[in-house]
């Protein structure tokens, strides 16, 4: 059995990020903490958190190297985006010929930048960085 023993401060802290963090990444780590500390063991903590042994494993080997640190995503994690190689110039010049036409503009994109995605992630990335298309397609930037 493994348990993460904490000291007043430390368990202060945890304590603090768990109730005014707005990182749901980041409570969910405090409050295992928290639990190991008041000996929750790891096959309850991985039925209260859903998640793998290893996971539970992982977030303690990261709390006794990093600390507080441990308790948010790093960067580099999760998918990278296709889109993100184009600058924003390129797909506005690439938009304002095609305006109509997305399936010009993924062409476009495959043929001289060799990036390839899907209409839908092209809208999705489009809308998040706020380019607007012209009103004869389902996407249109919203007025606020």
């Amino acid at each position: 059995m493994r348990f993460i023993a904490l000291s007043s401060s430390s368990e202060a802290e945890l304590r603090a990020r768990y109730v005014g963090s707005t990182n749901v990444v980041e409570r969910q780590r405090c409050q295992c903490l928290l639990l190991s500390s008041r000996g929750h063991s790891i096959g309850q903590l991985t039925d209260i958190f859903q998640v793998n042994r290893l996971t539970i494993y992982q977030w303690f080997n990261r709390w006794q190297t990093d600390g507080l640190l441990s308790l948010r995503h790093r960067p580099g994690q999760g998918r990278k985006a296709k889109l993100a190689a184009v600058s924003p110039q390129v797909l506005n010049d690439l938009v304002a010929a095609h305006p109509q036409n997305l399936k010009a503009v993924l062409a476009e994109l495959e043929t001289h930048h060799a990036v390839q995605c899907s209409k839908g992630a092209l809208r999705r990335h489009l809308k998040n960085t706020g380019v607007a298309l012209q009103a004869g397609t389902q996407l249109t930037k919203k007025q606020a």
